[in-house]
């Protein structure tokens, strides 16, 4: 795999499928899976594979992914049936997962920091672990592991202390969020910073993923100085209803209905606020944020969820 802009990537210490074997039938086996009936027939006949034949389609199927060897007309129903079936299996492909032997833990480290093996500059943080207890994985949570894209931060799974229940791990950065980093780093192009965040957001959309969060605590910034989106979901095991600053919520996620949930549409509305914010680096006065809510909407009142945000 190509390295991430800020880290170098991790060797996963596994045995992965033999690229020149595989390769030669990927592009056959990818651009079949070409519209919605065909995706269902993968997925419906991958349930009756075998564990090793079910890890080497979620192998193949995530290498097509990273590797760009899927048709474009294809990629959509390639990556919905990589991770419906990655989910249900409870497989991980091997490109994306770590081998435990890897990863030492400096003393004096804190217990979720350990070193790559033999890279000492390389250090990976755990995220959470998976519980093994439910019929299948949590589909967001295989998707943040199965992603690959320059700026996004990677997300590998990892089997620690020999135990049944993977753990998610991702580089530790130098670096805080990027609000910090260019506060520390006045030269910085920002430019660029909100480039690599367009950049990383069209990917999520482009796989139908929506953030949901997006606010400058899940937006790192690596040791080149590139913007990197972290998941707010992978780092918690609950999600929180207002995890989402409410000075980054599109208006209607601030709303009377909580039922409502974070679109493509509520994200790049969040994206807009970050990027005013690194661009002019606001502080949270600079800019009338209830003012603008009632503004566009006079007609709802505050609601309770923002009279009691300490955002205004």
């Amino acid at each position: 795999m190509a390295a991430h802009p800020g880290h170098e990537t991790p060797s996963t210490g596994l045995d992965t499928p033999n690229e020149s074997e595989v390769f030669a039938t990927l592009c056959h086996l990818v651009s079949r899976i070409d519209a919605e009936d065909r995706m269902q027939e993968v997925i419906k006949k991958a349930q009756d594979l075998e564990r090793g034949d079910l890890q080497l389609l979620v192998d193949c199927l995530s290498m097509s992914i990273d590797k760009n060897a899927a048709p474009l007309k294809c990629r959509s129903y390639v990556w919905r049936s990589l991770i419906k079936i990655a989910s249900t299996a409870k497989v991980f492909a091997q490109n994306h997962t770590l081998d435990s032997a890897c990863l030492v833990r400096e003393a004096g480290s804190p217990p979720s920091i350990y070193n790559i093996s033999g890279k000492a500059s390389l250090r990976v943080k755990v995220l959470r672990k998976i519980e093994n207890s439910q019929p299948h994985y949590n589909e967001s949570l295989v998707s943040w592991s199965h992603i690959y894209h320059s700026n996004v931060i990677p997300v590998y799974s990892v089997f620690l202390d020999n135990g049944i229940n993977p753990s998610l791990v991702s580089p530790d950065f130098t670096y805080g969020n990027i609000c910090n980093y260019i506060q520390e780093h006045p030269e910085a192009s920002r430019i660029l910073l909100v480039c690599d965040i367009a950049s990383g957001l069209s990917y999520l959309h482009e796989h139908n993923l929506v953030h949901g969060g997006l606010y400058p605590d899940c937006v790192l910034v690596s040791d080149e100085g590139r913007a990197l989106i972290a998941n707010v979901d992978v780092t918690s095991n609950s999600r929180d209803s207002d995890s989402l600053s409410i000075r980054y919520s599109a208006p209607e996620l601030v709303g009377e209905d909580d039922g409502v949930q974070p679109t493509q549409a509520s994200d790049m509305w969040s994206f807009a606020c970050l990027c005013y914010e690194v661009h002019f680096e606001s502080t949270r006065n600079c800019v009338p944020w209830l003012t603008l809510y009632l503004r566009l909407y006079p007609e709802r009142s505050p609601t309770s969820k923002l009279l009691r945000s300490s955002e205004f």
